[in-house]
């Protein structure tokens, strides 16, 4: 009101160059977040562009006020990309939680408990032929005990009698 929207409008065309917003990543978690940086944002009096005597300072507090809401409005809006950014990661973990969960994990311990199962199968299976095999072997050495025996076998041509 004290400069009147003339005086505004020619302090408003006299800036020469205009902010410039630079986007860089950083890299948290795995997550590319945006990190924002406004170049040129706050200037000198002497880098406005507009004269210092045809203007009030009401002009400079208005500049000002506008370059810290510039420099808010970048910030903000970086926190917004980065919680925006965040949420979706969360999202996208807590699906893959549960997809373990409830998916992989059962399935795997379906798989332990076969595997275990045979594997006791197997140890049964051999413990049975190892029982069998020892029968057979005691078996055999009894045999061979019994026809080793002074006089030979009893169904031998000699009749289990010794020489002529």
């Amino acid at each position: 009101m004290m400069v009147g929207e003339l005086g505004i409008a020619i302090a408003a065309e006299s800036i020469e160059a205009a902010p410039v917003l630079v986007r860089t990543e950083r890299n948290v978690f795995g997550v590319l977040l945006p990190v924002f940086r406004v170049e040129r944002v706050a200037r000198s009096m002497d880098e406005r562009g507009y004269s210092l005597l045809g203007t009030t300072p009401v002009i400079d507090d208005v500049v000002t006020a506008h370059e810290d809401l510039v420099r808010s409005t970048v910030a903000a809006a970086e926190a917004e990309a980065t919680i925006r950014l965040l949420v979706a990661e969360i999202i996208r973990t807590r699906r893959r939680v549960r997809a373990l969960e409830h998916r992989v994990l059962p399935d795997l311990r379906g798989a332990r408990d076969a595997i275990e199962l045979r594997r006791e199968e197997l140890d049964i299976e051999e413990h049975a032929r190892l029982f069998l095999s020892k029968k057979i072997r005691a078996r055999r050495a009894e045999e061979k005990t019994r026809t080793e025996a002074p006089g030979g076998p009893a169904g031998s041509p000699s009749g289990g009698r010794r020489g002529p």
